[in-house]
């Protein structure tokens, strides 16, 4: 098989999605030496690309998303190719291209939550036509979450037999750190003097960022426990107005820590030192930060909308996002009660290691050739 895989989104520029090619990328390198895949980049990510496996070819094309390029010239660039099979990671593609190709579906935030990007009409207009088009003439769709695919099915009509549920999973760099000076060191970089919720993660709107900040303030409003919320992340990107309002309005603004941008090699540290890892989410496809928590032996306090009670199971304490007051009560609980904080430390780590990048990757191989082959 010749594969070409839409490389565009490579790398940690791209976050969650970025995380996804990476990895997958990653893993057909190791698992399969037989296929031959053509990887497409743009100016940003070529060099970032350093696979030198043989049967691994990168190739630039620089047609930047949610473009009329994208749907114009990388079409004619995609013509071009002599392959058997396209995978966009996204659903981003050219709606004129007709030859055999598989998509990965993350989420419907865009539907659900469409924020300040999709406010006007032909916004809206072109996502909703390029969405359809890519969930109508894909061969195979692979989901993230059976709630995913079962959001596809019912929102855009995607056909059941054309879905393939094939799970994310946790880097191994996040495990449990037993070095108490390192923990310590981080906690005094970052000005941390207390027991600390954490939340990682962006600050739009589906977080609710806004709902952590008003459930804190109520912990401390009623004398529940003294302790700090920490909020890694950049202050004004935009479509983020109600997390930075919240914070701002905070009688309790001085025990909130905003470090800021946080190093990569750190992240797994961070995680470790928190008491308790919270997650106020309305909307996830998957939801990677909680499982990293997990892995990192770090109690979890979680939201029970969307794929969260699928993807977490019995690992984690859960509340109703919409209640400020349920959330408030649930992070308090496991503040409180050593032996439930003790108890999800000893689940986390075996939660996590129940999702593989391996495994991922394996099972898109096996989707690549029964669209292939058949």
């Amino acid at each position: 098989m010749r594969i070409c895989i839409d490389g565009r989104m490579y790398g940690k520029g791209f976050t969650g999605i970025g995380r996804y090619i990476q990895e997958l990328l990653n893993y057909l390198v190791k698992i399969d030496q037989e296929n031959e895949y053509l990887v497409l980049l743009t100016k940003e990510n070529f060099e970032e690309f350093d696979i030198k496996q043989l049967n691994f070819k990168k190739e630039l094309a620089d047609f930047k998303h949610y473009s009329l390029n994208e749907q114009t010239k990388f079409l004619k660039h995609l013509k071009n190719k002599e392959i058997d099979l396209v995978h966009f990671p996204h659903f981003n593609i050219p709606i004129f291209y007709k030859e055999p190709f598989v998509i990965t579906i993350h989420d419907l935030i865009h539907t659900l939550f469409p924020g300040k990007k999709l406010t006007r009409f032909f916004h809206r207009q072109a996502y909703n036509i390029v969405l359809r088009s890519a969930v109508k003439h894909a061969k195979k769709i692979i989901a993230v979450s059976e709630n995913t695919k079962k959001d596809l099915i019912k929102i855009v009509g995607a056909d059941p037999s054309k879905v393939k549920v094939i799970y994310e999973a946790v880097d191994s760099k996040y495990y449990p750190v037993t070095d108490h000076k390192k923990l310590s060191d981080l906690k005094a970089k970052y000005d941390i003097t207390k027991p600390f919720l954490l939340y990682i993660g962006n600050w739009r709107y589906h977080k609710n960022v806004h709902g952590l900040v008003e459930a804190f303030n109520l912990i401390k409003e009623q004398g529940k426990i003294d302790c700090q919320l920490v909020l890694p992340g950049k202050m004004g990107r935009g479509h983020q107005e109600e997390a930075e309002v919240a914070i701002k309005d905070s009688p309790f603004r001085s025990d909130i820590i905003l470090p800021g941008f946080i190093p990569e090699e750190e992240l797994p540290l961070l995680y470790n030192a928190a008491t308790v890892f919270a997650f106020p989410s309305f909307y996830e496809g998957f939801g990677l930060p909680p499982l990293e928590a997990m892995a990192c032996a770090t109690p979890v306090v979680s939201s029970n909308a969307s794929c969260m009670p699928e993807v977490l199971g019995d690992v984690a304490e859960y509340f109703d996002p919409n209640s400020t007051e349920e959330m408030a009560k649930k992070l308090v609980k496991v503040l409180k009660d050593e032996n439930l904080r003790k108890e999800l430390s000893k689940k986390g780590p075996l939660r996590a290691k129940q999702y593989s990048w391996e495994r991922m990757a394996k099972e898109t191989l096996d989707v690549y050739r029964n669209v292939v082959n058949n």
